[in-house]
């Protein structure tokens, strides 16, 4: 038995995502999930079982979706090895269709962010998980993505896909979102 409350260490934290919902996180992304959930349980006065630890990733990884959501997009590899194609998403709640390129698909979308919106970020980094090792026929990805805001701070995002690209994607999302919000 695991019990997570506020005094928990973020590896207890990490390892009930890992064994219960095989999300495992990079190392600094479990440091910040550990004030999430700190923050909580200080709250609410109360131990937290495995389910709230995961609502709470989800909440703050998952579907930050403010002011930036994604809808969907559609990239092609051209001849010349670059990729080029379309990104619909939501800004503010209203409906916008980018068109990108770039040399890799999240770069392209990385470009919609930072060119067409002015979304100021660097230092984007990843990390991509198989999510179901051995529990299922149908695989997930978790993908987690960090970016350095315009003042300096780490932020994270995380994306969960059947597609790993479409994983990363998510995650820059959750990043950008994440940042946005000043988290």
């Amino acid at each position: 038995v695991i019990r997570i409350n506020s005094q928990s260490g973020k590896g207890g934290v990490g390892f009930i995502l890992k064994e219960k919902y095989g999300i495992e996180m990079p190392k600094k992304m479990r440091e910040s999930f550990g004030y999430c959930v700190k923050e909580v349980s200080d709250h609410t006065h109360q131990e937290l079982m495995p389910e709230q630890v995961y609502d709470i990733f989800a909440r703050e990884f998952l579907q930050p979706e403010k002011p930036y959501e994604l809808v969907d997009f559609a990239l092609q590899r051209g001849k010349d090895g670059r990729f080029s194609g379309q990104v619909d998403m939501k800004v503010d709640g209203e409906p916008r269709t980018y068109e990108t390129q770039g040399d890799g698909r999240l770069e392209a979308v990385s470009n919609v962010l930072q060119q067409q919106l002015g979304v100021q970020f660097s230092d984007l980094t990843y990390t991509e998980y198989a999510m179901d090792k051995g529990r299922s026929q149908s695989s997930r990805a978790l993908a987690c993505i960090s970016i350095k805001a315009a003042d300096g701070h780490v932020v994270w995002g995380a994306g969960i896909d059947a597609d790993i690209i479409t994983a990363s994607v998510k995650a820059l999302f959750s990043a950008v979102d994440r940042m946005a919000q000043g988290k």
